[in-house]
């Protein structure tokens, strides 16, 4: 039997229009459909939006339409409600390392969470997971049902919709201008030393370089509050790049040899390849070392070959293999400066004065 009784309570109406109107947008149901023969379609509107108290007989009525069986076991809610936080957490602190075995147990109970409290939770979940990834039918489905109900999310939740949509665009779309606009509304919410950093890289996408520095300074104070000595790693990853950018390659240099520090103190190698690459680079850049700058991105790769060794002739081959290393949605800064110096480089040996001076200008790739 339904305990329906709590949803008629006052703050809880908002829980109620989320998992009415999600649930009829799941199923393909128009509101005139879902409304025929219990209320008018306004009054359904009313409901779904939180504004109004319907009676316990409609909402049995709506429930029993859309097949919500509603699950509000006090124990299913306390478990999911800590497995859901220990997601986030694991991806915060870990990324995919554990919190994608979390992700798959959380959608085995698919069924219960649609029609639970919890609705609107599990798919922030999956719009976490899916951020940023090549599977855009998943992440524009959950985006669609989570856009519907955006009015009604608790500051909470606004934090993880704006700040994973601001992620998606900053490092799918490479739109650095709605990225800002985005996380920057996450902040209004809530902050963590992730949501500054890609802050931060959003403003170093946009040549806003102070700025950058201001929030990456930030992202790393919160990281020290957090406890989240992995997000210390990427702070100095991505500080090294800014300062090199603005011209202090020996800082840029400092930067990554503290990353690397932290790194053998957390027993995380797996992160030195891409510091050993960042120190490679510097230290060609102060002329303290040849050793070559060895990547093992592929297209990357060829793109530095072709920079070096091509002519004029093989322009349409560059363009295309820069086209194919955007398209890629890597997120690898170094990689970029790297990239970007080599096709300035190509353009003045080839007496391509002109490209080299707009793509000089626009100051990344």
């Amino acid at each position: 039997m339904r305990d329906l009784n709590g949803l008629l309570e006052k703050q809880n109406l908002t829980l109620l229009g989320s998992l009415i109107k999600v649930n009829r947008i799941r199923q393909n149901m128009s509101q005139q459909h879902l409304a025929q023969g219990i209320c008018v379609p306004s009054y359904l509107s009313k409901i779904e939006n939180g504004e109004v108290v319907p009676s316990l007989d409609i909402i049995e009525s709506l429930f029993d339409e859309l097949d919500i069986r509603y699950y509000s076991d006090s124990n299913f809610l306390r478990e999911s409600r800590e497995l859901i936080e220990e997601f986030f957490d694991e991806l915060n602190l870990n990324g995919f390392v554990k919190s994608g075995e979390i992700f798959e147990r959380l959608v085995k109970q698919e069924d219960k969470f649609i029609h639970s409290p919890l609705i609107v939770d599990y798919y922030l979940v999956h719009f976490a997971k899916f951020c940023s990834t090549s599977e855009r039918d998943k992440f524009d489905e959950v985006l669609m049902m989570i856009q519907s109900i955006e009015h009604l999310l608790t500051n909470h939740q606004r934090f993880k919709y704006y700040f994973y949509l601001g992620l998606d665009q900053l490092l799918y779309y490479h739109d650095a201008t709605l990225a800002r606009d985005l996380l920057l509304k996450s902040t209004n919410y809530e902050t963590t030393g992730h949501s500054l950093l890609y802050l931060a890289m959003a403003y170093y996408k946009l040549s806003s370089y102070y700025e950058a520095f201001e929030f990456a300074e930030k992202s790393y104070q919160t990281y020290l509050d957090e406890g989240n000595l992995i997000g210390l790693i990427g702070f100095y990853h991505f500080k090294a790049v800014l300062c090199y950018k603005v011209g202090s390659t020996e800082r840029a240099l400092r930067q990554y040899e503290r990353s690397v520090t932290y790194m053998k103190k957390l027993n995380r190698l797996e992160f030195l390849k891409e510091a050993q690459e960042g120190q490679t680079f510097m230290l060609s850049r102060l002329n303290q070392s040849d050793e070559p700058l060895v990547i093992e991105d592929t297209i990357t790769s060829k793109i530095l070959t072709l920079c070096e060794n091509g002519d004029k002739s093989q322009l349409d081959e560059l363009q295309d293999l820069i086209t194919k290393y955007k398209e890629q949605r890597m997120s690898n800064l170094l990689y970029d400066e790297c990239l970007y110096e080599s096709v300035i480089k190509f353009y003045v040996r080839n007496r391509m004065y002109k490209d080299a001076y707009l793509l000089t200008g626009e100051n990344h790739l």
